[in-house]
């Protein structure tokens, strides 16, 4: 199973990378990566778009013992109709190591999948909201994965903060094998030259999704359908995981202009 969700996700992420070196337009693509909260737009109908981890990875120091998660984490999202957006993702591939005091274990393989429904009712140039569900399906083993069916629901609502600014304030549910928790974040994004973008954010949780963190990142539109970011975030307590980083690239592919 998790060989076939990597070979479909392959398949599909060489299919974008053909299609977007024919076709490319001006349109800015409502990718979900960077950062905690996800895109308040969705793709317009019939397209799609690939968003690959390329080195998502988080590390975390607990008497003594240094825990360092690496997963290459992949999405596939479509436009389906009109403001909704079908969406697939898998940690296609995940590497577990700890190491301490008479402690030295590996562990790697496929993760679990999810799938999700993202909706979005109001776009406008002043105010703009969606709303994600999703729900795993767990098709790795632990530690990579076996989370059970999880499930999420997130809103992420966004307006513009000026000179082409934006804030954006983020809100998850979540419920699990691992617990239940809710999520908070508020993000301040800013534009730093014509194809490169910068934000900064914070996010707080409780429960299962614990967190007391801040951060930011960088994305980059190095053709107006690819783009490539970097971001990393930093506990600022002791329960949180110590860093949290990421490289990615996401990719717009859709069907020839009639």
């Amino acid at each position: 199973m998790q060989r076939r969700i990597g070979s479909m996700f392959a398949a599909a992420g060489l299919l974008a990378v053909a299609t977007t070196l024919v076709h490319a337009d001006d349109d800015v693509p409502a990718f979900d990566r960077p950062g905690l909260a996800f895109a308040t737009a969705t793709l317009p109908h019939a397209s799609c778009a690939w968003e690959q981890g390329l080195f998502d990875a988080d590390t975390d120091r607990v008497a003594r013992v240094r825990t360092t998660d690496v997963v290459a984490d992949s999405l596939l999202h479509c436009g389906v109709a009109d403001g909704v957006e079908l969406q697939l993702g898998a940690d296609s591939w995940g590497r577990v190591d700890v190491r301490g005091p008479g402690v030295s274990t590996s562990a790697s393989g496929g993760g679990d999948a999810r799938i999700g429904v993202k909706v979005a009712p109001w776009n406008s140039e002043a105010f703009s909201l969606a709303v994600l569900a999703t729900a795993g399906v767990p098709t790795g083993r632990a530690p990579i994965g076996g989370g059970g069916h999880a499930r999420d629901l997130g809103v992420s609502m966004a307006w513009p903060a000026g000179d082409d600014r934006s804030m954006t304030l983020y809100a998850d549910r979540h419920w699990g094998r691992d617990g239940n928790g809710a999520l908070v974040a508020l993000a301040y994004g800013f534009p730093l030259r014509d194809r490169l973008a910068g934000y900064v954010e914070g996010g707080v949780g409780s429960g299962a999704s614990h967190a007391r963190e801040a951060g930011g990142g960088l994305s980059w539109m190095a053709t107006p359908r690819v783009q490539f970011d970097a971001s990393f975030l930093r506990a600022l307590d002791r329960a949180t995981t110590d860093w949290q980083a990421g490289i990615g690239v996401s990719i717009l592919f859709a069907p020839a202009p009639s």
